[in-house]
C-alpha cells in the first residue's frame, strides 16, 4: 500500500475483516472493503462511482479472484502473487477479453538475492525521503513458533510476524 501511495496510486484496501486503521497507518485510502460484510464488486463500484479500478494487486487469490477481477475497468490489469486456500479459479473468458484485461502472475520465489538487492536499492530514496517506512514487526519467532506466527497473520492483527534464526 505504501509503495502504491508513493507511486501516486489511489488506493482501496480490501480485507476479510473490519477496518483497522493501524494496519494502514500513514496510507491515504479512497476506501476500504470488508468482504465479510459487503460484496467486493458493489463496494468498489460505490467507491469509484461505477468506473472500477485500473489495477488489482491480489495478495489472497482463491475465492476472491473472480470478485476482484470484476472490479477492473476496461484495459485493467490484475497482478496475482499468491493463492490462499482454493488454487483453481474460474471466470467469464468472454468478459475478460471484451474488457481487454491483462492477468500477471508474479512469483517472488523466483527472485534471487541479487534481484531483491536491486529492488531494495531502487526503493532506497523513497525510504530516505520518508515516503516508505518499514513495516511494524509485532511478532518474532523461530520455526518452532510457526503455528503461533501463522495464526497471528491469519487473525489479521496489526503488524508483521517474522521468523528469526536462533543464535
Amino acid at each position: 500500500m505504501q509503495l502504491g501511495q508513493t507511486l501516486d496510486a489511489n488506493l482501496i484496501a480490501v480485507d476479510r475483516k473490519p477496518f483497522k486503521p493501524e494496519s494502514f497507518e500513514g496510507v491515504k485510502l479512497l476506501g476500504h472493503v470488508d468482504t465479510s460484510q459487503t460484496k467486493l464488486g458493489e463496494s468498489v463500484g460505490q467507491i469509484t462511482n461505477g468506473t472500477g479500478v485500473d489495477v488489482v494487486f491480489d495478495c489472497v487469490g482463491g475465492e476472491l479472484f473472480e470478485p476482484a477481477l470484476s472490479t477492473l475497468r476496461q484495459l485493467g490489469r490484475y497482478v496475482a502473487i499468491t493463492s490462499v486456500g482454493t488454487r483453481r479459479v474460474s471466470f467469464d473468458l468472454l468478459d475478460f477479453y471484451h474488457r481487454r484485461l491483462t492477468l500477471f502472475g508474479v512469483d517472488s520465489r523466483a527472485l534471487t538475492v541479487a534481484h531483491c538487492a536491486k529492488l531494495l536499492h531502487a526503493m532506497l530514496p523513497m525510504f530516505e525521503a520518508g515516503r516508505l517506512r518499514p513495516s511494524r514487526i509485532s511478532k518474532r519467532g523461530t520455526l518452532a513458533d510457526a503455528r503461533e506466527l501463522y495464526s497471528f497473520v491469519d487473525r489479521g492483527d496489526a503488524g508483521k510476524a517474522v521468523f528469526v534464526a536462533p543464535h
